[in-house]
């Protein structure tokens, strides 16, 4: 498939070669078991049952065509998985860290960036944001071109490409974010069209780098964590009736879907299927993404 200027959504999906490709971006990179059921039912209805974990933590449906998309659309709404137009949908381009805790500050931050979308200025859609505010950085291989990190004196947001940012509080983040993305706005020339690319030749301004980032931590592999159990998709493939099986087997409280095509199943302490990735030592494992779990 050749890759396009843009990233197709639910509201506005791509022509690919078995039909429309659809992405669903989950709200805080997380599905409930009811919303991944619906994606299951509505993947075999509308499209060809075929999913994809993406390497942004999204999750793909294939096959849908003209006559089903409408359908699909309404399916996905009931269960809280669509946009309310197309801008908001290709502005939410938000990676969050498997390590957040339901009301805690990496939530009500999230919140704030969505509700603080309409303000950004236009930028390339394949923008992207990192909410990497754990209690360590376990995005940095994550695609992403605005980061906010946990350092000791609070949340630091940095350009890609750059070791070190400027301190912002809840309060205050979604300003710096409109006044970091103006600056790219501002900055960038033809053919630039991600952070890193930017920031190779052309520093921030001096408030932009006054804070440094945490020392860097590992990323996230198949595994054991606090709040659940780590299993890599291998090739990001996925069929919606595997789906079904895996939320029948493992019985999650949820799924966080996670960079490097992973997903954490909330709640379960272990999960071993010879169809998805359950250790840290599977040649299978991608790369781009893999680290340790200590860092949580």
């Amino acid at each position: 498939m050749t890759a396009k200027g843009w990233c197709p959504g639910v509201l506005r999906p791509m022509e690919v070669e078995d039909g429309l490709l659809v992405r669903v971006k989950p709200p805080m990179s997380r599905l409930s078991p009811e919303q991944a059921r619906a994606i299951c039912d509505a993947a075999e209805a509308c499209g060809s049952g075929a999913l994809e974990l993406t390497s942004r933590a999204n999750l793909q449906i294939r096959g849908v065509t003209e006559a089903t998309h409408a359908d699909l659309v309404a399916r996905l709404d009931a269960v809280g998985l669509v946009d309310p137009d197309k801008v908001t949908e290709a502005r939410r381009q938000i990676t969050v860290t498997p390590l957040w805790s339901p009301g805690a500050e990496t939530e009500a931050l999230h919140d704030r960036i969505v509700a603080g979308l309409g303000r950004l200025p236009d930028l390339p859609e394949k923008l992207g944001i990192a909410v990497d505010t754990g209690r360590a950085a376990v995005l940095r291989d994550a695609s992403a071109d605005f980061r906010f990190e946990r350092v000791d004196d609070g949340i630091l947001l940095r350009a890609d490409g750059v070791e070190a940012g400027r301190l912002v509080t809840l309060d205050t983040a979604v300003d710096h974010l409109v006044a970091l993305a103006e600056w790219f706005a501002a900055n960038k020339t033809d053919g630039v069209r991600r952070m890193a690319d930017l920031t190779a030749t052309t520093e921030p301004p001096e408030d932009w780098r006054a804070e440094p980032m945490a020392h860097r931590a590992g990323g996230l592999v198949p595994g054991t964590l606090p709040n659940g159990c780590v299993i890599g998709v291998p090739g990001g493939a996925l069929t919606a009736e595997r789906l079904r099986g895996l939320l029948d087997e493992a019985s999650p409280h949820g799924l966080r879907l996670m960079p490097g095509r992973m997903i954490l199943l909330e709640r379960v302490r272990e999960y071993d299927a010879p169809d998805f990735i359950s250790h840290a030592f599977d040649p299978r494992l991608r790369s781009d993404g893999a680290g340790t779990n200590d860092a949580a």
